[in-house]
């Protein structure tokens, strides 16, 4: 077996081991008891794990296989298949977790390096993983960063069952805390704030190369929490037309469909440099009119009947100020 395969195995095994309460001093005396070359010290297994080129080498070849081996036998003593594919899903939701918070934490940084890191456990372009990623662009579209130090953002895994193991796919359910308190980053503003413990649903596939990967996350939201839409701007230019009706048709619908910001932006790139300081002004306000609306509704201030009449009157006037803006576009 080469060296990387050997390594990866070994280290799954130790984990398996591990998290059935054995201790690396019991596998040593177990290695020790079952031959007589050399003896192992626990310090082996820590500097194993730990560093990926330790006891890398022709010269330790042999001995490296003799205690994978015996490492190998004692799990097959200890454990059943069974057991080490239940912890090797439990593992994967539990790292799978901790990544997500931590790569909520660095979203003004370096969310992408996450990408690879995620992919780990997710699917490649599952609605988990989408999730995820969509969730990074909103928060850099709006700057906002997660407040760890003054409002103490943290989550937590409080149970984790699994459901269904059957071929090729598994269901885990799992009851999580989640409190995210998300800041306006240049204004050091309050914006979001979303803490509930709620049940998940984790479906769990296997790849092409056998490897079980996160498919999809089933979860209910706060249902009184509405950020503001996140602005598709490359969208928005594709939908600009040559025909002012056209335009004026696309703009309506976004406005029908509640989509302020994004007909705020629609407007803003269909006048270009056209618009004028008035109407520039007016949409700015319009803007920033929409997100304090959610804000107040995303950290209870108001309720969200409130929020709705507010947005009704919002909508209103972006209908008036689209309306005015037609009417010169028309003129001869």
């Amino acid at each position: 077996m080469e060296y990387p395969k050997l390594r990866k195995d070994l280290i799954v095994k130790l984990n398996a081991i591990q998290s059935k309460g054995f201790s690396y001093q019991e596998i040593c005396d177990f290695v020790n008891d079952k031959q007589n070359s050399f003896t192992l010290f626990k310090d082996f297994f820590s500097r194993f794990q730990s560093k990926p080129t330790f006891y890398k080498g022709q010269a330790k070849k042999e001995k490296l296989h003799i205690i994978y081996t015996l490492v190998l036998n004692f799990y097959n003593q200890n454990l059943n298949e069974d057991d080490f594919l239940k912890e090797e899903l439990k593992k994967i939701i539990k790292e799978a977790l901790s990544l997500e918070f931590e790569s909520y934490i660095e979203i003004n940084r370096s969310p992408r390096s996450y990408k690879s890191k995620l992919l780990k456990y997710y699917e490649h372009k599952s609605p988990a993983i989408l999730s995820i990623q969509n969730n990074w662009l909103h928060k850099q579209q709006y700057e906002w960063r997660l407040d760890v130090t003054n409002y103490g953002s943290n989550f937590k895994l409080l149970e984790l069952d699994i459901v269904s193991i059957f071929s090729n796919n598994a269901v885990i359910k799992t009851n999580e805390y989640w409190k995210l308190f998300w800041i306006n980053a240049p204004l050091n503003e309050l914006q979001y704030k979303f803490e509930a413990i709620n049940a998940q649903s984790y479906l769990l596939s296997k790849d092409k190369e056998n490897n079980w990967k996160i498919a999809d996350n089933i979860y209910t939201g706060i249902s009184s929490r509405i950020r503001p839409e996140y602005v598709k701007y490359e969208s928005l230019k594709r939908e600009l037309s040559n025909k002012l009706d056209d335009n004026i048709t696309y703009a309506s619908s976004l406005i029908e469909q509640n989509k302020l910001l994004n007909t705020i932006a629609f407007i803003q790139l269909l006048k270009g440099e056209n618009l004028t300081e008035e109407d520039a002004n007016e949409l700015i306000h319009l803007k920033e009119s929409c997100i304090e609306n959610h804000r107040l509704l995303n950290t209870d201030v108001v309720d969200l009947s409130t929020f709705k009449e507010e947005r009704r009157v919002i909508q209103y006037k972006i209908k008036e100020c689209f309306r005015k803006i037609v009417k010169q576009m028309k003129r001869p």
